[in-house]
């Protein structure tokens, strides 16, 4: 029977996947793809050394890597199109080698990173085509297989555009189309090759829940797949490919890490996490050239420093941070990003001995940015490690734009009068509270010598290089 996906379109009617049969008639006794020691050459290339990994049922892998790493390329070793390989492939316990090509496609199915060229079909006939390998070559589709097609573009939201020409289809349009080719052939392994390439945010996301009510039929997935955090969402586990080689495979939290991710794509990257779903995120951080740009220290917590750090990160500044508590969110950020952190344990008040390493870094430093948080007992003493500040930045993300400048040191000297005169908590504009009486006085001193910014004009500052005009 067909039945409604979460989207209210109709799924197409499919075989029990773990029906499919071995050659040796045992079914789902062996893993569904199982790859060891294979080797790939084209001409005298070296494309694929020593690869070797399973899928199960239920599973779906991503293939990880940088342009020419092998993604592609492996997925064709799978399908049998490459000879000019050595190694192991097993298809439901058999030899992918031993397989007739009828016998492959009632296995595999595939979805290319391009799709054809050029097909002179509308898109319900692309989709027939996937029942081939069930009636042969020659032979008419039956009615049910056309109401099968049918479900098959219902189920991928494109019904309404089953007469068109596939050829005058967008790129989105015909991957779906392919994609619901994939489902007439009804197979246990699923392989795509980049199947979210031509298509917006909406139908990625579709797409891949899509493949993953597939999996959980007991079928399983291989999919190439250069976004990320697309990956790090959708997939049981990765394979992180590097000219050719496995440099790393696991759950996507094991392999999403900035060592591996830095290695392979020669790029500087920042390592978050997701909050909604806990997956690993992976943030590219562009490469400022660092030139006579100055160290900074950051004084934060609660939150407070993460948009700082960020904006630190992506101007490639280098700096260092604390105290802040171990399990604090800025903490836990400083800590996946490797930067010198000075940390203490949660909810413990700051002890002499991190003070006197806060206090070397922080007069390392050119700058220090004491950012906006609630003051109590356990972190007063931050309060005094920005009194030991070369130079001292508050933020206040609520400094009306209207403000002087402070591009001329004149400027610079009336904003400092103005908050010096302020009340205790005004310099954080009324939202951060004391908790400790002794918080008023040590912020009151602290404005004195600092210059208050909020988040724009700290972004201006850091891409003029100009001391003067601010400090």
């Amino acid at each position: 029977m067909s039945r409604k996906r979460r989207n209210g379109n109709t799924e197409p009617e499919r075989l029990d996947p773990k029906s499919a049969p071995s050659e040796s008639g045992e079914p789902g006794t062996a893993p569904l793809l199982d790859v060891q020691g294979l080797n790939c050459s084209i001409g005298d290339v070296q494309i694929l050394s020593r690869v070797s990994f399973h899928l199960q049922r239920g599973e779906i892998i991503g293939l990880i890597g940088p342009n020419g790493s092998g993604k592609s390329t492996l997925l064709k070793c799978m399908l049998g199109f490459l000879s000019s390989r050595s190694g192991s492939i097993r298809v439901l316990g058999d030899s992918l080698d031993e397989l007739s090509h009828r016998r492959r496609a009632e296995r595999i199915s595939y979805v290319a990173q391009d799709g054809p060229g050029d097909l002179s079909f509308s898109a319900l006939e692309v989709v027939e085509m996937g029942s081939y390998r069930g009636i042969g070559r020659g032979v008419r589709s039956s009615d049910d297989d056309r109401a099968l097609a049918e479900k098959a573009l219902d189920y991928v939201g494109l019904r309404h555009i089953r007469h068109r020409h596939f050829n005058h289809l967008s790129g989105g349009e015909r991957q779906l189309v392919l994609f619901a080719r994939l489902l007439m052939q009804n197979t246990p392994v699923l392989l795509l090759d980049e199947p979210t390439s031509n298509l917006d945010i909406g139908h990625e996301n579709t797409l891949l829940e899509m493949v993953e009510e597939l999996t959980r039929e007991g079928r399983g997935a291989v999919i190439a797949i250069h976004n990320l955090n697309l990956a790090a969402e959708y997939c049981s586990r990765l394979i992180l490919l590097d000219r050719g080689r496995i440099v790393s495979q696991g759950e996507p939290s094991e392999v999403l890490t900035r060592e591996h991710i830095e290695s392979a794509y020669s790029t500087r990257v920042m390592i978050g996490r997701n909050k909604s779903s806990g997956a690993p995120s992976v943030h590219p951080v562009r490469n400022y050239p660092q030139g006579g740009r100055k160290r900074f220290h950051i004084i934060g917590g609660a939150g407070s420093g993460i948009n700082i750090t960020r904006l630190l990160i992506r101007r490639g500044i280098q700096f260092s941070a604390g105290i802040a508590h171990r399990l604090d969110s800025d903490a836990e950020l400083w800590n996946s990003l490797d930067i010198p952190l000075v940390e203490i344990e949660p909810f413990s008040e700051i002890d002499d001995e991190s003070f006197s390493r806060a206090k070397a870094l922080c007069r390392e430093a050119d700058y220090t940015v004491l950012c906006s948080f609630p003051v109590g007992r356990g972190n007063l003493r931050n309060l005094e490690l920005a009194s030991h500040a070369s130079r001292l930045i508050i933020m206040d993300d609520y400094i009306p734009e209207t403000e002087p400048t402070l591009r001329k040191p004149e400027n610079f000297a009336e904003r400092r009068s103005t908050v010096s005169h302020g009340s205790a908590a005004s310099g954080w504009s009324g939202v951060r509270s004391f908790h400790d009486p002794r918080g008023e006085a040590l912020f009151r001193k602290l404005k004195k010598d600092a210059v208050i910014m909020n988040y724009s004009r700290l972004s201006r500052f850091l891409d003029s290089q100009d001391d003067g005009g601010f400090l």
